[in-house]
Order: structure tokens, then C-alpha cells, then sequence
């Protein structure tokens, strides 16, 4: 299992580098950065690069995405994670997000996985070889996520649950000056009430592993 993290060259960038890289070894998981250009539009950069490491990976039946902003929850393990990929293959999903600040159209479909409509925050998502190709011809005119969550004909979309990653929120991200990592904690508590999971996920209890 090995996690491809988009970053940049910038010293911020190579802060978030340095800070995760002891997280990813503590958790014995294989990454390898992948540094893109800042432009202008500032999140097309970002798209570039997950478009750049899906060529990469374009033999492989996954890849996994990351954000060097990438935060992981008190219940991710490597094994966790290849059961939900494992399940998203069957159900035979083309995307997994395994956190968003943003989701909606929520249904449960299997164990700790949602089948979603759409979602916003990338920081640590399995692309599967159904959708390289789609993602790769889309243009670049917004968000990652965005053109995942609108592409057509509709990606098939899945999101762990609990979450098992979120954004940091300590330093700034990327892209957007403003921090979302607050978000993933309050749309997690809001997907436990609406599906009444609250007592399944104690999610005030959570803790951050970073």
C-alpha cells in the first residue's frame, strides 16, 4: 500500500512534508511525494498533479491519492483501509473518499461505507482504474473533487465511515487560505445523526492520531 501525496515546492509545502512523513512511518505506510506547480487558479495545480500520479499508477486497479495536509483518525489502520477498498471493489465504486467537509445523498451500502452523491476534501481518496481515464480526459476548471463529484456520466462515489482521515488545521492549506479540518468534524457528526449512527461513531470522543 503505498500513498502518492500531492505537495509543492513551496517552504510551507515542505513543512507539511516533513511533519507527515513521522506519521506515515509510524503507521508503516510506503508514500512517495509528488510535487506540483502553484498557479494562478491555485487549485488546478492540485488536479494536475492527482492527473499526474494516476498516469503513474495506470496500470495498477487503485491508487491512492493524498494531500501532504493529510490528517489520519484514531481508527485508521492500513488493514481498516484495504477492508473498505476491498469493499468498494465489490460494490464496484469508482471513487472511495475516506473523509469530506462536505457530502451529501448519504446511503449505507455496506460496514463503515457510504454511497454518496458527491463530497469536497481529497486529503486521502482511493481512485480506481473505472475512473482514471474519465479523470484524466476531464478538463481542468475546478476543485479535484468537484470533477469528481460532477463528472458525467456520474462516478460512483463511496465514503468510509467513521472517517478515517481529515485536514490539518494548524498551518494553511494548499489551495484556500481558510482551513476546513473543523468541517470534517461537524459533517461527520452530522452524517451520524442523519443516518442514526450517533451511537455507533462517538465522534466527540475522537481523537486525532496526528
Amino acid at each position: 500500500m503505498i500513498f502518492n501525496v500531492a505537495t509543492t515546492a513551496s517552504s510551507l509545502s515542505l513543512q507539511r512534508q516533513a511533519d507527515l512523513t513521522p506519521l506515515l512511518s509510524a503507521h508503516g505506510i510506503d508514500y512517495h511525494f509528488y510535487s506540483g506547480a502553484i498557479t494562478a487558479l491555485r487549485y488546478d495545480g492540485l488536479y494536475n498533479t492527482a492527473k499526474q500520479i494516476i498516469r503513474a499508477h495506470i496500470n495498477d486497479n487503485y491508487v491512492i491519492f493524498a494531500e501532504d495536509d493529510l490528517v489520519l483518525t484514531r481508527e485508521f489502520s492500513q488493514a481498516y483501509l484495504k477492508t473498505c477498498i476491498d469493499q468498494a471493489s465489490i460494490l464496484k465504486l469508482d471513487v472511495l473518499a475516506t473523509g469530506a467537509w462536505l457530502s451529501y445523498e448519504e446511503v449505507p451500502v455496506a460496514e463503515n461505507l457510504l454511497k454518496i452523491g458527491g463530497f469536497r476534501g481529497t486529503q486521502l481518496t482511493v481512485i480506481f482504474k473505472s475512473a482514471y481515464q474519465a479523470l484524466l480526459d476531464a478538463p481542468v476548471y475546478n476543485h479535484f473533487e468537484d470533477t469528481i463529484s460532477k463528472y458525467q456520466p456520474k462516478l460512483q462515489i463511496g465514503l468510509t465511515f467513521p472517517f478515517l482521515s481529515k485536514q490539518r488545521e494548524d498551518i494553511p492549506s494548499m489551495i484556500v487560505e481558510k482551513n476546513h479540518n473543523y468541517l470534517f468534524h461537524e459533517n461527520e457528526d452530522k452524517i451520524s445523526v442523519r443516518l442514526g449512527l450517533k451511537n455507533q461513531v462517538q465522534i466527540k470522543k475522537r481523537h486525532l492520531s496526528f
